[in-house]
């Protein structure tokens, strides 16, 4: 049995969780852009470094969401146009 499931974050291809997905025969089918109902948190204390997507209106896919609490207070960082460019941000913040 065959499912699509969108993921962000760590979790993508070349991210440190990616392999688990990857361990069990998980494939890239394509990349996607999230609809502009979603939000893209940080997630505090996590390692690897995750956010957390929350969907804020409309009807949600077959994405890995966060629960809205567990992003309570989280950063917003859909201003730098997705977790790779937030990554580059910080390694050019923090040298």
């Amino acid at each position: 049995m065959r499912v699509s499931l969108g993921v962000v974050g760590a979790h993508l291809t070349g991210q440190p969780l990616n392999r688990e997905l990857t361990d069990r025969g998980a494939r890239l089918v394509r990349a996607a852009r999230t609809a502009p109902v979603y939000r893209l948190y940080v997630l505090a204390g996590t390692w690897p470094r995750k956010p957390g997507l929350v969907r804020v209106d409309g009807r949600a896919g077959a994405w890995l969401l966060c629960e809205a609490q567990a992003a309570a207070g989280a950063d917003d960082i859909l201003r730098y146009g997705g977790w790779r460019a937030y990554l580059a941000s910080r390694e050019k913040r923090d040298g």
